[in-house]
């Protein structure tokens, strides 16, 4: 799947899920990482330019838990295939693309 998609739990989130963009000091439980990862270091990391970073939509439950990054990073909260999951969401990056 990469990281353009992504499966939650209902019972593991709270609704209702948001987009928003980023808010300094964001981090997030990254998927096979112990602890908790800044925003800003992923899009360092992936060569995500400023403008970008400011429009780069973040997913987040209603607790403010970062759930997803798109096409970038999942969190803990993402379950593999073989998990059960109520909910499977599905970014398309074409624009992001056309733009590097």
């Amino acid at each position: 799947d990469g990281n353009n998609i992504c499966r939650l739990n209902i019972e593991d989130i709270k609704l209702p899920l948001i987009i928003r963009n980023r808010i300094d000091g964001d981090k997030m439980t990254v998927k096979g990482m112990n602890g908790r990862k800044k925003i800003k270091e992923i899009f360092i990391e992936n060569h995500i330019s400023q403008e970008k970073r400011d429009q780069w939509p973040i997913l987040v439950d209603s607790r403010d838990e970062i759930l997803w990054l798109p096409g970038l990073k999942k969190s803990k909260y993402n379950k593999p295939k073989e998990e059960k999951c109520d909910i499977i969401l599905k970014y398309d990056l074409k624009e992001e693309r056309n733009e590097t």
